[in-house]
């Protein structure tokens, strides 16, 4: 089983706190409490659970993109860039290939939703409809007249 923050602070003859003050970066820890700590740490080879800390603080590092077909030349040079940005901002990113198929698109939604990522960018799948869209069989509207400038609203034309 993997090491937990209570067997470094065993080992580091210190308390919880001071092994989260150290591996956050505290400044008001001892030098000589730190070098204790950080010998814990690599002895027993811990690594802290980022998950557990993200419920903790509510906060989280892992952005998420949602394209619907990573193999287009297009989605792959975006998801290149978003996770360039994304690190150079201290973030990790997720990204999720939905095949553009709605049903796994969601799945993902709702896993990503679980794992509490602090952002989610969601390129829909081509078979999604958003709600406001029209039905695909609809007609345009027909307008017997051409529409007016707004501008002119309420005022009277002069009579030529």
């Amino acid at each position: 089983m993997a090491p937990t923050i209570k067997d470094v602070a065993k080992r580091a003859g210190v308390s919880v706190i001071t092994v989260s003050r150290v591996i956050n970066a505290a400044e008001y820890v001892r030098a000589e409490t730190q070098a204790r700590v950080l010998a814990a740490i690599e002895e027993l080879q811990y690594v802290p659970n980022q998950m557990a800390s993200s419920l903790r603080s509510r906060q989280n590092d892992t952005l998420a993109l949602v394209v619907p077909d990573i193999a287009t030349t297009f989605w792959t040079a975006m998801a290149r860039g978003a996770e360039d940005e994304a690190w150079a901002k201290g973030f990790s990113l997720f990204l999720c290939n939905t095949d553009d198929d709605p049903a796994k698109e969601e799945r993902y939604i709702e896993n990503l939703l679980r794992r509490r990522v602090a952002r989610i960018a969601i390129v829909a799948t081509s078979q999604q409809r958003h709600p406001a869209d029209p039905p695909p069989n609809a007609q345009p509207p027909v307008r017997d007249a051409p529409p007016q400038d707004r501008r002119d609203r309420g005022r009277r034309r002069p009579q030529r």
